[in-house]
């Protein structure tokens, strides 16, 4: 991750908008930009643990979605949080 991210922009509201995109490379991408992320690896590392990711966000509920974005979030924070104990 280059330059400033912040998770905050990605807020419950706007996470609504994007569980209604049928593509997951859509929604995780527009979260991405909207929160300064500039690589995807982390995001690609949280959503492998399902065997098709994009099938699963295809056939998962909005509630199914939203769990799925927050677990990658989650995970980005975790990321985050590392590289400040490290600088």
């Amino acid at each position: 991750m280059e330059g400033k991210v912040n998770l905050g922009f990605i807020t419950d509201p706007v996470i609504d908008k994007v569980l209604e995109l049928e593509d997951l490379d859509d929604a995780v991408g527009r979260l991405m930009m909207l929160a300064g992320i500039t690589d995807g690896g982390i995001a690609s590392l949280a959503f492998s643990e399902y065997v098709d990711e994009y099938a699963a966000w295809a056939s998962a509920s909005p509630q199914m979605r939203r769990f799925m974005i927050k677990e990658w979030l989650k995970l980005e924070q975790t990321y985050l949080d590392r590289e400040v104990d490290h600088a």
